[in-house]
């Protein structure tokens, strides 16, 4: 048997769902520069997910500079371009 009849198998982590649930909502203009995201542990809850996910797809968001933290004051959509 060929190995190339077979594929990958690849799992979607949590955060990596939310990163493209969040990309999309700012491509279809549901969330703009400057907008709020709700309370990391309503949106967790929101989202069913643990805080640790949550956490881990803000990181990679902030890394792609689609959202900035503001200690104590929450994470803020960044003012985005057509690229998402």
């Amino acid at each position: 048997m060929s190995d190339t009849m077979f594929n990958e198998l690849r799992t979607t982590r949590i955060y990596e769902k939310i990163v493209l649930q969040i990309r999309h909502l700012i491509k279809e203009g549901k969330l703009k520069p400057n907008d709020r995201l709700p309370a990391e542990r309503d949106l967790a809850k929101t989202l069913g997910c643990s805080r640790t996910s949550l956490r881990e797809a803000c990181r990679v968001l902030e890394s792609e500079g689609l959202i900035v933290s503001k200690p104590g004051g929450g994470r803020f959509i960044q003012k985005v371009d057509e690229r998402v």
